[in-house]
């Protein structure tokens, strides 16, 4: 099958080198563990972080055998305003880092739904040694990130994929230790994440560091609703006009014009390298497969976007599929023949490169370097024997994962297009007897054809996200087809002057079951849920309980985590079952009145 594919692709994919045919082999490596950008044989020539003066300070910090002394400094002031307001903006503090003072610097406390903490409790910290001092900076970096690991037992994920990143030669922030205290009070153990910024991008591209830099989160895709909603970074053109044009080359894409039009943007063996590197490291909370944790780059001197990724903690699990996920530069690339087959040459190269590695190596070294200060660490939640659990996990993920993902290579023979569209029927073509139907085709918003395959009509990237339909009684509902997490489901209803449904009895519930299921025979949320009390489910917009249509043992709370509530599409009465707050799934608002 290998040589077939390398037959027909016509060209063998170096997954380990640079981007675009720009590095040829693997990176070589600088002192502080980090490879030269773009395939460099010297230091940076315009005089990144990485010169001779700062190279030694950096490796101290992200050699990963060093566990660095940071002390943090808050006024009275300043301890209030954070306990009044912990997502506030950045305030005043003092900061000693690895012996250096820096008096005056800004602060901040970071951390995503599951990882933010207080300043009383395990905080995470963002500092910007040029909020008050536009000169300060620490061995050449402006900006420090201290991520205080509450979701990694391991104490190990960020460094080894940093490291993995980096062994297949893809720009990732590096990772070191630290520990430390706040007005004298010990914190714990910490890791210290490179941060992603100007200085970053010099590192790692000398000849193109001047570009625009979008860091991307919490289900944000490349389609025109996220436009505004991406932070900017870096890049001295705000006009986000490079972001729109990308996202428009996506609209008008068609497998045929994919190597040509998005290729002109798009670093096509990057993110195939970036995309084959999610899935090896298991890291699930990113682009691929949550459409979360990630920042695009767009090169100054190459023009062309690159991915980079971030937020890594929870890397090294629960991905087991080579070609599954949301995010839509990874379904084109997954979808269509042009991307899929090199890709899966990239998935097969990343993973013999990975599984060479020598993992036990580093782990041992980490697991001695941060034992004295995890146990001291009374800050973390993580028991010395969750922490042991946890590495015993990881080691066996890593020994079993690249040939796990080898395995789930498949539907990789291109004359099984029988339309020839780019779209094999095994990668998801619905029609593959009509060339204008497949995965990411531009669905019709109002010729009620299911163009692209997602099992809705009318769903296309213009369309209206939420069709209205009226009941016998004259009440009025949404039908949403967008793919959404409840919170999300939500605020679409919100947007429509609406709530989640409330269903109130059996005429209703008939109603709603057979509109739905005209439309897509799949889970729907409604708007029931015990997120406030366990066992306790109450709708969304205070409606009566009296009425409901369980299925036979439901609700059940499987795994603990299904506060949410959605018909059940495998019933014909569509009665309902409680599931996870986090699927994706469409949803039916009720119209205020």
């Amino acid at each position: 099958m290998r040589g077939l594919i390398l037959l027909l692709t016509g060209a063998l994919v170096v997954a380990c080198g640079g981007g675009g045919g720009e590095s040829e082999g693997p990176p070589t490596t600088r002192p502080d563990g980090g490879p030269r950008p773009d395939g460099e044989p010297g230091p940076d020539p315009d005089g990144g972080p990485d010169t001779a003066p700062n190279a030694e300070g950096q490796a101290r910090l992200f050699g990963g055998r060093e566990v660095v002394p940071v002390a943090i400094e808050i006024d009275e002031a300043g301890m209030l305003a954070f306990r009044e307001e912990p997502r506030r903006d950045w305030l005043p503090a003092r900061i000693t880092v690895d012996g250096q003072v820096f008096d005056k610097v800004g602060l901040k406390l970071k951390g995503g739904r599951g990882s933010f903490r207080g300043i009383d409790q395990k905080a995470a910290f963002k500092v910007d040694l040029n909020r008050f001092d536009e000169d300060a900076n620490l061995y050449g970096l402006k900006k420090l990130t201290f991520n205080n690991m509450i979701q990694d037992p391991t104490k190990m994920r960020e460094r080894l994929a940093s490291l993995a990143f980096a062994e297949l030669g893809l720009p990732a922030a590096r990772v070191g230790y630290a520990e430390i205290t706040v007005n004298g009070k010990p914190y714990g153990l910490y890791a210290h994440v490179e941060s992603i910024d100007g200085v970053f991008l010099k590192r790692h591209f000398p000849r193109g560091h001047n570009g625009n830099l979008y860091e991307g989160s919490d289900d944000q895709d490349l389609v025109l609703r996220f436009l505004d909603a991406f932070d900017q970074d870096a890049g001295k053109d705000e006009s986000r006009d490079d972001l729109r044009h990308l996202i428009e080359t996506l609209n008008t894409a068609t497998p045929a014009t994919f190597e040509r039009d998005v290729g002109a943007i798009v670093d096509l063996d990057q993110i195939r390298r970036f995309f084959a590197a999610e899935i090896l490291t298991g890291h699930w909370d990113g682009y691929a497969q949550l459409r979360n944790n990630y920042y695009v780059y767009r090169r100054s001197d190459t023009g062309r976007f690159v991915f980079l990724p971030w937020g890594t903690d929870q890397a090294w699990q629960r991905t087991s599929d080579a070609f599954r996920g949301p995010g839509r530069l990874f379904r084109l690339c997954m979808d269509w023949t042009v991307c899929r087959l090199p890709y899966a040459e990239t998935v097969r190269a990343v993973a013999d490169r990975l599984e060479a590695f020598d993992w036990a190596r580093e782990i041992a070294a980490l697991k001695a370097l941060t034992e004295a200060p995890f146990e001291r660490d009374d800050r973390t939640p993580t028991k010395p024997q969750q922490r042991l659990d946890g590495i015993a996990k990881l080691e066996q993920f890593l020994a079993e994962h690249p040939q796990r993902i080898r395995d789930s290579l498949r539907c990789l023979d291109p004359a099984a297009d029988a339309d020839g569209d780019g779209v094999m029927a095994c990668a998801g073509d619905c029609n593959d007897a009509d060339p204008t139907v497949y995965p990411g085709a531009d669905d019709g918003c109002d010729d009620d054809r299911d163009q692209d395959c997602s099992g809705f009509t009318d769903d296309g990237p213009s369309c209206a996200p939420c069709r209205r339909v009226r009941s016998p009684r004259g009440v009025e509902f949404l039908l949403c087809h967008r793919l959404e997490r409840y919170t999300v489901a939500v605020e679409l209803c919100e947007e429509h002057g609406a709530l989640l449904a409330s269903v109130r009895d059996e005429a209703e519930h008939a109603f709603l079951r057979d509109a739905a299921f005209a439309r897509r025979r799949a889970s729907w949320y409604i708007g029931l849920t015990d997120r406030a009390e366990e066992g306790e489910f109450a709708w969304d917009d205070g409606a009566d309980t009296g009425f409901t249509r369980w299925a036979p043992n439901e609700p059940n709370n499987q795994g603990g985590l299904e506060d949410c509530v959605s018909l059940r599409p495998d019933s014909d009465d569509g009665t309902w079952n409680d599931v996870y707050c986090g699927s994706y799934l469409p949803s039916i608002c009720r119209v205020r009145l």
